[in-house]
């Protein structure tokens, strides 16, 4: 690792994990946000397939127990919850 001083305070690190960026580096990069609304729809997409998934195995719980084929379900309201999971 090799230190730089650009100033004497604001010491600058450079190696081969973080080295200087080039001309090529600065021609490929985006406008900030471009990428954080990248980064946002992915993760929108996540929670979405997270709480459909949930639904899906809510449904699946209350209908077994609708059938029979659980011996208990405790929910504080059903009635709501069926009006809010489809």
């Amino acid at each position: 690792m090799v230190k730089l001083t650009k100033h004497p305070f604001s010491p600058v690190t450079v190696d081969d994990a973080n080295s200087e960026w080039t001309a090529e580096d600065f021609a490929k990069t985006r406008p900030a946000a471009e990428v954080l609304l990248g980064i946002f729809e992915a993760h929108e997409q996540v929670k979405t397939a997270k709480l459909d998934s949930l639904r899906q195995d809510i449904a699946k719980g209350m209908n077994d127990a609708k059938n029979g084929r659980t011996k208990e379900m405790a929910f504080l309201n059903s009635e709501w919850l069926m009006q809010h999971v489809r």
